[in-house]
């Protein structure tokens, strides 16, 4: 008897991320890329997939099921996770810092020149990062001139979570049972439920994997074509996500390949998914890093010096972090105490060692009062309940019964923790933790099939632990920083003192977390009127701000080598310079270059975009416009 077909949703959303991939980079070839193609596009692909919509067999729970379902107690937890994140997405601006910093500009850079262009800035994450998920809020930030509704993105991913999950359990080995109660654990996972309602791409890439998988494992047992297809498609957009997820191709070909076989034989359908498949991958980007910067993964153009100095060092480092983003606990009073306490701690000549490669240097393994969706990894929760259970199992001789497994299912278990192995030997980037993310996915099946799941979720202290576990995902989400749903500033500006202390550090972070989303907001009236862009001297800092309202202005990066008088000539009298940086940049004061230059000062603002980090001054300097 045929197996039933794959979800619809699952296979509609994975439709129009690739649509919104290939029609971005077509158009952007053309010298299309704006409002009337993108809304044409649009058009089309509501249709299209209206029509295919219609057009596919419904398979589902019937509305009893669904009742019964959702009176599970994980179950309705995940539900509250889900209506959290939809609440804080609706009530707060985006403020995820990557976001600000580079992937929303990257767009905006883009529409503005009507194609993809390599832009003219001081660090190059703008122009060498994976761009799928850039390319599928591309049409958002055109037509509704807003990055408001992104976040709705990462909740559609969120929402799929669960289904996938169980597809992958139960195809994996898992027991029913098992299965049932971890499809609603797993997505509780900081690193998922964080950015429930955030507009990072931590999240998405690691539904593409999802999906990549759960597909791969049904060819194998179906023998459709089309879950071999689609299981293609996921693992292209997986690699177009993020460029880290690239080593996961090799378990994926393992798990794909002998399910495979109905697609051999329709050359057509092989071809036309494969070069769907390349043309959301990392391919694209790949090949332009290498005619732009001579380098196909982008690492020459960026900041080479988070580079480990041998993989042992990079391995230990790494390791170091996942402990640490894992396994703490999900609110630490005493972090700043604690930081200092593991910092004298580690040995001197590690910490030099750090200082020379890794990011952040010794305070790497920093830690803060609330974990937030920048350094989240699978959350104190999930990890001790998988740690416990991996112990349940091993007592039970878990390791012996996956080794009469066969050989096809020990590889395809054991694979994913060898693809871990080029991250671990040659990242040095301090947010390990939500960046593996996407990998997670791939390592559940082993961890549970030694933890001996099914025997395991019928024990009493895994029914006891399971309501904290998830009760602990849910309160981190209505307290988080980012999108509280709560009154944090009220209630702790009221108690907060000015010389300091436990109160006055929460009550900061809140209200930088409040003000990231438009820091410049103040310094727009010193513009001045007229469509020329708007000048930035900055190294990392939220771009975004100095484009609103979307669609009205242009921004340029001013580098020490430009010519300001031809800058000038195409209408730009105004630059916003971050002090700091320029003074290091540009080997002067900011008062000697504006005098040098027949400029003026219209006004400075201290901005704090990181909470850990002082505030930074931002002059306006001004010409007069002819």
């Amino acid at each position: 008897m045929n197996a039933p077909a794959a979800p619809r949703l699952v296979r509609l959303w994975l439709a129009v991320n690739a649509a919104c991939i290939v029609w971005g980079w077509g158009l952007s070839a053309a010298g299309l890329l704006g409002r009337q193609a993108l809304t044409v596009g649009v058009i089309l692909g509501l249709v299209a997939g209206g029509l295919w919509w219609r057009a596919q067999p419904v398979h589902g729970a019937t509305l009893q099921g669904w009742r019964r379902r959702w009176r599970r107690p994980a179950a309705a937890t995940f539900a509250g996770l889900f209506l959290a994140a939809l609440i804080g997405g609706l009530l707060y601006a985006p403020n995820n810092i990557d976001a600000l910093a580079y992937r929303t500009p990257r767009v905006l850079h883009w529409l503005a020149e009507h194609q993809w262009h390599w832009i003219h800035a001081p660090y190059q994450r703008l122009n060498t990062r994976a761009c799928g998920f850039e390319w599928v809020t591309a049409p958002i930030l055109c037509l509704a001139h807003s990055d408001r509704p992104i976040f709705l993105l990462n909740l559609v991913n969120f929402a799929l979570f669960p289904g996938l999950t169980f597809t992958v359990l139960r195809r994996s080995g898992i027991g029913g049972r098992a299965s049932a109660t971890w499809m609603w654990v797993f997505p509780g996972a900081y690193c998922f439920a964080l950015q429930a309602g955030s507009i990072g791409n931590d999240l998405h890439g690691a539904f593409l994997a999802l999906a990549a998988l759960a597909f791969a494992l049904r060819a194998r047992t179906t023998g459709f074509a089309s879950d071999a297809g689609w299981s293609l498609l996921a693992a292209g957009l997986m690699t177009g996500a993020k460029s880290s997820n690239l080593p996961l191709l090799l378990p994926w070909l393992v798990v794909w390949w002998p399910g495979a076989r109905p697609l051999w034989r329709r050359p057509l359908v092989l071809a036309a998914v494969t070069v769907s498949a390349g043309a959301v991958s990392l391919l694209p980007i790949s090949v332009l890093n290498q005619r732009y910067a001579g380098d196909w993964t982008g690492l020459s153009a960026e900041d080479a010096w988070i580079r480990p100095p041998g993989p042992f060092a990079s391995a230990l480092h790494n390791a170091g972090l996942l402990t640490v983003q894992n396994l703490l606990p999900p609110v630490i009073p005493g972090a700043r105490m604690l930081n200092a306490g593991v910092e004298r701690l580690l040995p001197e000549a590690w910490k030099q060692s750090l200082d020379g490669f890794a990011e952040n240097g010794r305070h790497a393994y920093a830690v803060r009062e609330l974990p937030g969706e920048e350094h989240a990894g699978l959350g104190f929760g999930v990890s001790i309940l998988l740690l416990l259970q991996l112990g349940h199992g091993l007592r039970r001789g878990g390791l012996r019964r996956m080794g009469s497994a066969g050989l096809w299912k020990i590889a395809v278990l054991l694979l994913p923790f060898v693809a871990l192995g080029p991250y671990f030997a040659r990242s040095g980037i301090t947010t390990a933790g939500r960046i593996l993310a996407p990998y997670y996915a791939w390592l559940l099946p082993a961890l549970l099939l030694i933890g001996q799941a099914e025997s395991a979720v019928r024990t009493r202290w895994f029914r006891t632990l399971l309501p904290g576990v998830s009760g602990l995902a849910l309160l981190l989400v209505i307290v988080l920083p980012t999108r509280p749903l709560w009154p944090a500033r009220t209630l702790l500006g009221h108690g907060a003192a000015p010389d300091g202390g436990a109160l006055n550090r929460a009550f900061t972070v809140y209200d930088t977390y409040a003000h990231r989303s438009d820091p410049f907001a103040p310094l727009r009236v010193w513009f001045p009127d007229g469509p020329g862009p708007i000048g930035f001297v900055t190294s990392n800092d939220a771009e975004t701000s100095l484009w609103k309202p979307y669609g009205t202005r242009r921004v340029r990066h001013v580098l020490p080598g430009d010519n300001l008088s031809a800058l000038r000539q195409e209408g730009m009298f105004c630059i916003v310079v971050n002090r700091t940086d320029f003074e290091t940049r540009f080997g002067m004061t900011l008062d000697a270059w504006t005098a040098r230059e027949g400029g003026t000062i219209a006004g400075r603002l201290a901005v704090r975009l990181l909470a850990s980090q002082p505030p930074q001054e931002f002059v306006v300097v001004r010409w007069p416009q002819p």
